[in-house]
């Protein structure tokens, strides 16, 4: 019971704190809340030609498991075990 009491407590004081702030940032104005975004680099270029891979050849060994290991999951078959997976590909690389 008085946990109960202290939790209804705690949450209306939560609420009147969350109010409080809500109240003082509409209050300071809208040019306080400026969300513009700055436009970044992009990196797209950077990107080797297309239809490769950055990859070298035990992480594109790799990435294949994981990719039998999704298709796996999405067409509903049981799930593997990915550590087998990956483990199995050690083996055979």
């Amino acid at each position: 019971m008085a946990e109960e009491y202290h939790r209804e407590s705690m949450l209306v004081q939560w609420e009147q704190v969350k109010q409080r702030i809500l109240h003082r940032l509409l209050a300071s104005g809208e040019d306080a809340l400026d969300f513009t975004q700055k436009s970044e680099p992009s990196y797209i270029n950077d990107v080797g030609p297309p239809g490769r891979s950055s990859l070298d050849s035990p992480e594109m060994a790799y990435a294949r498991q994981i990719y039998i290991y999704n298709e796996k999951i999405v067409s509903g078959h049981l799930q593997p075990n990915l550590v087998v997976l990956c483990a199995s590909r050690r083996r055979a690389g």
